[in-house]
């Protein structure tokens, strides 16, 4: 199909070529993600020192190769999909080995370390948020038991204001009610709803 027009191959193949920047991208993008959630760099910092960087390499590499490979005639039908590629190089050459090798450089390399890095740091994120969500728990499990100790006396009852703290009003009439009922020989003070009740008063 391609082979009466080498100019519209040659768009193609540099087209598919640099079309790979978009997995470079989402690469960084989980480079950005570690360096935020795992060091705790700021917008500020990745912005000036690493960003560009990242478009260098997301940009530079494709756009670069791609023009190579258009420049030196690198891209021919290929037999594997519909469209053009790094393919019979140089022209009419039925020996593979130097388009493989180009492919390897082009495409290859570049889609393993970017599936092995996509990985690791996508593991690695994984691994903190894990930490930090169980270390957060922790922490409020501990904070919940020293306020539950505080509450408890020496002798394992529970503090009177607390429970007036805690206990809606008409609880406490009814808890007031039942004292007097089953003491009423007791004397005031010693009666613990009769204290309820007076805290509840004021």
């Amino acid at each position: 199909m391609w082979q009466n027009n080498d100019a519209t191959c040659t768009a193609t193949g540099f087209l598919i070529q640099f079309s790979w920047s978009g997995m470079l991208y989402y690469n960084m993008l989980s480079f950005y993600f570690l360096f935020k959630s795992r060091y705790g760099m700021s917008n500020t910092f990745i912005g000036k020192r690493i960003e560009p960087f990242m478009h260098i390499v997301s940009v530079g590499y494709p756009l670069l190769t791609g023009i190579v490979g258009a420049v030196w005639g690198m891209y021919s039908e290929t037999s594997a999909s519909f469209g053009c590629w790094v393919n019979e190089y140089p022209r009419g050459c039925t020996d593979e080995y130097k388009s493989v090798i180009i492919g390897w450089i082009f495409y290859g390399i570049p889609f393993g370390i970017s599936s092995l890095s996509l990985a690791f740091n996508n593991i690695a994120i994984f691994i903190f948020v894990r930490n930090q969500t169980k270390s957060r728990r922790t922490s409020l499990h501990s904070g919940t038991t020293t306020r539950t100790t505080d509450n408890i006396g020496n002798d394992g009852e529970e503090k009177l204001d607390d429970l007036v703290d805690n206990l809606p009003s008409q609880a406490l009439r009814v808890a007031v009610d039942n004292s007097v009922a089953e003491n009423p020989s007791q004397k005031p003070d010693d009666r613990v709803p009769l204290a309820i009740a007076a805290n509840n008063d004021t």
